[in-house]
């Protein structure tokens, strides 16, 4: 962990190549431990991009009742990636199944088809069938310490392109829809490090988001702030699961605040609170690699509790208590109560006809407002 401070970000895949450097001893004097976890692969689709990896808790609950289960929806650009060829050491995302798998999770991991072959949604519809399968099929991941797997009690963590995958299904009107099952037993999503909405990566020719999304105005259009703007017309609140934001204080710092600006618009739209943690002494890559290291590895043990804990009360903390990390202004008046006590924040939309909004509430009533900015 010590070297991790030290390691540039302006070039990613030589990042991962430093990061993965540095963890390969420690992952190394633990994979005994690793592979001690009993995994077992699944085909859930038509081709070689349909399997999956599950990793089962190693020892029974103490308390009786279902076995949570927990999707890792990996992150690579979407154009690479595989749950084989994740940290080194040919342990594939084996250290961080084998961690939440040893937290008491029914930990699965699926591979997904990969843009520009395969543009979206194909990598979202896939996603989708793997946990559909994994509740259909409930009775063929029983094992001895897993005798009832949780197929109502369903997580998913997306790191990077990941989480922009979850981020896009959560709020897609068709591909997870208000009243489908699925959505009624997914009961908490944790969004690490994605981004989103549309911006340009390549002045040259196509960037990442036009070769997933296969045009820019379709990058545009369906990137997650613009979906989640449009599903406060037909979503209701109590049918968003609770939701949890995970960054690295070594990364670069627009992304950091393209997550801050995600959390206040859920937090805006939801009225309660919105947990976001920054891990420190990490960056984009170090996060997975630390699972079952012993190093550095305590943000994962607190999304584990996070999880165990989310079906308790949702905290009432008031219009005072939204949108802490917002100054307070009284350079706009409330268009109901007339008073100047309000918080405002702006985010970037990016589509053709519109390149930003401005949210607000009033502290006073608890009235709220969108402007185009």
């Amino acid at each position: 962990m010590d070297q991790i401070p030290a390691i540039p970000w302006n070039d990613l895949i030589l990042t991962r190549e430093l990061t993965l450097v540095a963890f390969e001893p420690v992952l190394e004097k633990n994979r005994s431990l690793i592979t001690s976890v009993v995994k077992r692969s699944f085909q859930f689709g038509q081709t070689d991009r349909h399997y999956l990896d599950v990793y089962y808790p190693p020892t029974k609950a103490a308390t009786e009742g279902p076995t949570p289960i927990l999707f890792f929806i990996y992150g690579g650009g979407f154009v690479s990636g595989d749950r084989g060829s994740g940290p080194p050491l040919g342990l594939g995302y084996g250290c961080l199944g084998s961690f939440f798998a040893r937290q008491g999770f029914l930990t699965v991991i699926p591979d997904y088809r990969l843009a520009p072959q395969h543009r979206y949604p194909s990598a979202i519809e896939d996603i989708l069938q793997a946990i559909q399968w994994t509740v259909s099929n409930a009775s063929e991941l029983v094992s001895s310490t897993t005798p009832s797997p949780g197929i109502d009690s369903l997580f998913v963590i997306g790191q990077s392109a990941g989480a922009v995958h979850l981020a896009t299904f959560l709020f897609h009107p068709t591909l997870l829809p208000v009243d489908s099952d699925l959505r009624r037993r997914i009961k908490g999503v944790v969004l690490v490090s994605g981004i989103y909405h549309y911006f340009r990566t390549n002045e040259n020719g196509p960037g990442i988001y036009e070769l997933h999304w296969g045009t820019e105005e379709n990058a545009r259009e369906n990137s997650a702030v613009s979906l989640l703007i449009r599903s406060f017309a037909w979503l209701p609140k109590d049918k968003i699961p609770r939701l949890k934001f995970i960054t690295a204080q070594f990364e670069p710092k627009w992304l950091i605040e393209e997550n801050v600006r995600y959390r206040r618009l859920l937090e805006w739209h939801l009225e309660e609170p919105v947990e976001m943690d920054m891990v420190k002494d990490h960056n984009h890559i170090s996060l997975g690699c630390a699972l079952s290291s012993g190093e550095g590895e305590e943000w994962g043990v607190q999304v584990a509790d996070w999880m165990k804990g989310v079906n308790s009360s949702r905290v009432d903390i008031g219009r005072e208590g939204l949108l802490k990390d917002v100054e307070e202004t009284d350079t706009v008046e409330c268009p109901r109560c007339k008073h100047r006590r309000v918080r405002s924040f702006s985010i970037e939309i990016g589509t053709q006809s519109i390149r930003a909004k401005t949210f607000t509430i009033c502290l006073n009533c608890g009235n709220k407002w969108v402007e185009v900015a």
